[in-house]
């Protein structure tokens, strides 16, 4: 097993324990060539599974893949629609059919908040995922805001309900990145 790891790039979280998985299949098939059972000569098993990993590598990157489609996901939703008429002004008293929140305006427009209706949350940006894994992600990267009394991921609108909350139309990240750019 040693042999594999040294020989795959430096990886950590998911990308560590799935280099493990590998490392035990290769060194499963190696010690199954070994004793004839493989019909395989030395090596070739080994060497088979780098191939195996170096694919999944190149598709999955050395992050965790699940946060970082988690990201793509929400940057792809802000993308398409933080500039529509899904986000109503927040002073707005009236929304549309495809209604999907508000955009509270700041002084500066890459703190303006979008607060999002749950279920287009859960359904358009989490999808597949767990809408706490969600949370917790985008929360990580500093995108997500979250209710400082309750320690809520939702905040409460009176009136209109309760919402999740991004700061900005790409996670503060990318913002600034754009930012030293222009």
């Amino acid at each position: 097993m040693a042999d594999f790891m040294a020989m795959l790039p430096d990886t950590d979280g998911q990308s560590r324990t799935v280099a493990l998985r590998f490392a035990i299949t290769a060194a499963a098939l190696e010690l199954a060539a070994k004793h004839g059972i493989t019909g395989l000569g030395a090596g070739v098993g080994m060497a088979g599974i780098k191939q195996c990993f170096d694919a999944w590598h190149s598709r999955t990157g050395t992050g965790k893949y699940e946060d970082n489609q988690i990201i793509k996901q929400a940057i792809d939703f802000m993308q398409l629609y933080a500039e529509s008429m899904r986000f109503v002004d927040w002073n707005s008293e009236f929304t549309n059919q495809d209604h999907a929140g508000y955009r509270k305006r700041k002084e500066q427009a890459h703190l303006d908040e979008f607060w999002i209706i749950p279920a287009v949350f859960e359904n358009e940006i989490s999808k597949s995922f767990e809408t706490n894994k969600t949370c917790n992600v985008l929360f990580g990267i500093k995108w997500l805001k979250r209710d400082g009394k309750d320690s809520r991921w939702q905040f409460k609108r009176y009136g209109k309900g309760r919402f999740y909350v991004l700061v900005g139309i790409e996670p503060p990240s990318q913002d600034s990145d754009n930012q030293a750019e222009q």
